[in-house]
């Protein structure tokens, strides 16, 4: 399995290349369905859920529409559901509200539909993972994974979106 967890830029490449797809927002489902129209494959889809992180995902109420469209789409398969944690290492409860928001998420699939559950989030514990019922959910290594190895990695980027955040908010 591979999957791109960020912005995707060219679903139709990465769908003819049988890599899985993040799905993080409305813009994302129709250049996705515009990429289905010119592949006969089907595409496998993750969907990011913005639990509080604000950075990519859809949030509620939008998410509920943009499951039953997913579902809709024949050359679709919904392969996983997936958030990131923010600021499990400092605040535990404001991790506690991501995790019900998430699960909340989760409930809302439909009944038979077991696709892969994952998350991530900086400093997580194996503590907090009990703690909060998230023992059957798959958790993402991440930059754990890399940590020491700093001098072999190099990361690039570019502005992808821009944020209006509400007072309380965080990023």
């Amino acid at each position: 399995l591979i999957l791109i967890v960020g912005v995707v830029s060219d679903f139709k490449k990465a769908i003819d290349e049988n890599i899985s797809v993040c799905v993080q927002s409305r813009e994302d489902f129709f250049r996705l369905k515009r990429a289905l129209r010119k592949t006969k494959k089907v595409a496998k889809v993750h969907l990011k859920i913005n639990t509080g992180m604000n950075r990519l995902g859809v949030k509620k109420p939008e998410v509920y529409d943009l499951i039953i469209d997913l579902f809709r789409e024949k050359k679709v398969v919904l392969e996983g559901v997936f958030t990131h944690f923010c600021t499990a290492d400092c605040d535990e409860q404001f991790l506690k509200r991501q995790v019900e928001e998430f699960k909340s998420v989760i409930k809302l699939l439909p009944s038979g539909v077991s696709p892969i559950i994952h998350f991530g989030g900086g400093g997580i514990s194996r503590g907090q993972i009990k703690r909060f019922g998230l023992e059957n959910y798959v958790l993402r290594s991440g930059i754990k994974l890399i940590n020491g190895l700093s001098c072999a990695l190099k990361i690039e980027s570019k502005v992808i979106k821009i944020l209006e955040l509400k007072e309380g908010e965080r990023l």
